[in-house]
């Protein structure tokens, strides 16, 4: 009997010991911040735990794509440099087209950027109140000579289905498009966002408008 108990009792620190050895060793996952540095003044990326995160926020650090506390108008790019960008926000479609936007606003925007190198123009959006798990397409008019991949498009229109997403259950969702320099050519354009929901889950459906940018953005890529 006590031989048992003697062995119980081995087993059972064993298996405290690993436990609590495994509970070590799973360090929390980092994330890259872009630090601000007072005395020089200047932003630098770091790499930091994913659970100190939001305190580095709270003093005025910010993550990648995120808006620079200091610079309305600029996000932090990929090294912490600064990256003009534009806001453009949603409005209500009642007319079920894009051609007709009301003026009220409907929540959510897209913020674009025209960064350099290889990347020619970056759309990054959010949605807010639309219905809770649906699917979503996000459409980009006026984008003419644009010949990179797309889920569907109206070339002659310029109307390209670039990215869906679907809504969580508080009907919220965001979704981001990279269109590179070689597919998009460099010049002026004059562009539009719409939301049209996907009843069908076909990707060559069109669907209703439910939300859009007004008519026109300029946009400037080089």
């Amino acid at each position: 009997m006590k031989k048992r108990l003697a062995l119980a009792l081995t087993i059972s620190m064993i298996v405290i010991l690993i436990t609590a050895s495994l509970a070590v060793a799973a360090p929390a996952a980092k994330r890259d911040v872009c630090h601000f540095d007072k005395d020089a003044g200047i932003y630098f990326l770091i790499s930091i735990s994913e659970n100190a995160f939001q305190a580095h926020v709270d003093h005025g650090d910010g993550g990648i794509g995120d808006p620079i506390p200091t610079m309305p108008g600029y996000i932090f790019g990929d090294d912490c440099q600064e990256v003009a960008y534009q806001t453009a926000y949603f409005y209500k479609v009642p007319s079920g087209s894009s051609d007709v936007v009301s003026d009220e606003l409907a929540g959510g925007k897209v913020n674009i950027i025209t960064p350099t190198d290889n990347v020619a123009l970056i759309i990054q959006g959010n949605v807010v109140g639309l219905t809770a798990s649906t699917t979503y397409d996000a459409w980009v008019r006026q984008l003419f000579g644009y010949t990179g991949p797309s889920i569907f498009s109206v070339p002659g229109m310029g109307y390209y289905k670039l990215v869906s997403f679907t809504t969580d259950e508080f009907g919220n969702a965001s979704f981001h498009i990279n269109l590179l320099s070689n597919d998009l050519p460099g010049g002026t354009y004059n562009i539009q966002v719409a939301i049209n929901q996907n009843s069908t889950g076909s990707p060559s459906y069109i669907g209703t408008t439910i939300i859009a940018t007004q008519k026109y953005t300029t946009v400037i890529v080089n």
